[in-house]
């Protein structure tokens, strides 16, 4: 989840990858998605092909500073409509399809949950 927070607070838009799915349809996605990279941990050996991994628990960060990250270091500025990741489709009718989900969509729904089930700080 860290990891999928460092994506987000970067900038970038995230595709959830399966390990456990078939490698075909996981190298499907990944040339569909055309990732920078994948985020994985050192435990789980994923293959993803010529896509780089980076294993959040053994990489090194000493080098990287733990300020908060501002729109200066982003290559744009984040906005309520960029991608904040993408869905691939179970393929049932052929190929899978990627849907985009935008930061606006995510907070739109999760301020529905909070307020239909009544999630406070607490939670």
């Amino acid at each position: 989840m860290v990891a999928v927070y460092g994506v987000l607070r970067a900038g970038g838009g995230y595709v959830p990858v399966d390990p456990d799915q078939p490698a075909e349809r996981n190298g499907y996605v990944l040339a569909a998605a055309s990732p920078v990279c994948v985020v994985s941990t050192s435990d789980v050996g994923f293959d993803a092909g010529v896509v780089p991994v980076v294993e959040v628990d053994v990489v090194d960060v000493s080098g990287f500073s733990d300020a908060p990250v501002l729109d200066v270091d982003r290559v744009s500025p984040l906005r309520p409509e960029n991608t904040a990741y993408v869905i691939f489709t179970s393929g049932s009718t052929g190929r899978p399809k990627g849907v985009a989900v935008s930061h606006r969509s995510v907070v739109n729904q999760v301020s529905w949950l909070a307020e239909r089930y009544a999630v406070s700080g607490s939670d």
